[in-house]
């Protein structure tokens, strides 16, 4: 059985943009954002690895990039396009793998490889966490982890005592993304909860002495991590070796074609 995400080849005659302006544009610090509304997507300064992530929906330990890729931290694009009303998810998600190929020249293939995992599972005294009474409307919707007043290290998307009204809630995929996205563990985090949808997660933890970002503050140790998840969440990873399926990135440019 693979774990992680499929890796879906392109269509042959996949949905395209109706207009799509793609620019290299020099990093700016705060100048970053992303917004999807109907009929249209902008995305200011994303990096190509996000790019490629959300187009293909997956993680990223499910990604061999070139070199150019694991060397240049600041090549960013400013990408905006057009699509026509009542583009689903999955539609928009190919509009972006056929940019991706169009603009990027992007080209890959797949291989299966035995990788050491912590596997996330339910724990034997069951889950503690719920689902989301009002998920959000996609999968870009924020959420945090820092050390906040309190001096606890969090990981949440719940919003305690926010209004009903705010949408809240994490899927478990993403939350594991969390802490490979930082190298927390000394082998990837990856879903074998079998859970759907989103949930609504706050993880307190005391801070440890591993700092990723100062200004977030230490994060916990990994026992402290492992037992923190188990104890408020319900959930347990297990160490094991299993078969990923890896996207092995063949050739992709830096400088897209001009619009």
């Amino acid at each position: 059985m693979r774990t992680g995400r499929n890796i879906v080849e392109l269509a042959a005659n996949p949905p395209r943009f109706d207009v799509a302006s793609v620019k290299e544009v020099e990093w700016r610090q705060g100048a970053g954002a992303s917004r999807t509304e109907p009929g249209r997507i902008d995305y200011r300064q994303i990096f190509i690895k996000t790019l490629v992530l959300k187009a293909y929906g997956l993680a990223g330990y499910q990604v061999v990039w070139p070199a150019w890729v694991e060397h240049t931290q600041s090549a960013t694009y400013d990408i905006s396009a057009t699509f026509p009303p009542g583009t689903t998810t999955e539609q928009l998600h190919l509009m972006l793998q056929e940019l991706l190929a169009d603009r990027f020249k992007l080209s890959f293939h797949r291989e299966t490889r035995d990788t050491k995992v912590y596997a996330l599972q339910i724990s034997d005294g069951g889950l503690k966490i719920h689902k989301a009474a009002n998920p959000p409307a996609d999968d870009d919707s924020s959420f945090s982890s820092g050390v906040f007043e309190d001096r606890l290290w969090h990981v949440t998307r719940s919003l305690p005592g926010a209004p009903a009204t705010v949408p809240s809630g994490l899927r478990i995929s993403t939350f594991t993304e969390v802490f490979n996205d930082r190298s927390l563990f000394d082998r990837i985090l990856v879903d074998r909860t079998g859970l759907e949808g989103f949930y609504d997660i706050d993880l307190k933890l005391p801070p440890g002495d591993k700092t990723i970002f100062p200004e977030r503050g230490a994060v916990p140790d990994i026992p402290e991590l492992l037992s923190g998840m188990e104890k408020q969440l319900g959930l347990k990873a297990e160490k094991k070796t299993l078969p990923i399926e890896i996207m092995v990135i063949d050739h992709l440019e830096e400088t897209p074609t001009p619009d």
